[in-house]
């Protein structure tokens, strides 16, 4: 199946805004989260955001169709072809 991911925040510079990728029917959110490492870790690593792909489940809010995973079944909810997929990634200093 063809997913439509949209990404808002720094990581956007690694990944660009929005991105489609093919993943086997039934996929999960884990599943996802290790399709998109294996596609932009190298990339991520060049800028110094390799972390946030390497920890795309916790350094990032996830949602589905507009509800965040934790809500859902976390890493192991199901996506389908109509998924809507929104990557927000988050910053914070102190």
């Amino acid at each position: 199946m063809i997913l439509d991911i949209m990404f808002k925040g720094p990581i956007s510079v690694v990944t660009g805004q929005h991105i489609t990728l093919d993943l086997t029917d039934g996929a999960t959110i884990k599943e996802l989260a290790n399709e998109i490492k294996i596609k932009f870790l190298a990339a991520s690593q060049n800028i110094g955001l390799d972390a946030v792909i390497t920890n795309l489940l916790e350094q990032n809010i996830i949602l589905v169709n507009g509800v965040e995973i934790s809500a859902l079944n976390g890493e192991k909810t199901i996506l389908d072809p109509n998924s809507k997929i929104d990557i927000l990634n988050f910053t914070h200093g102190g």
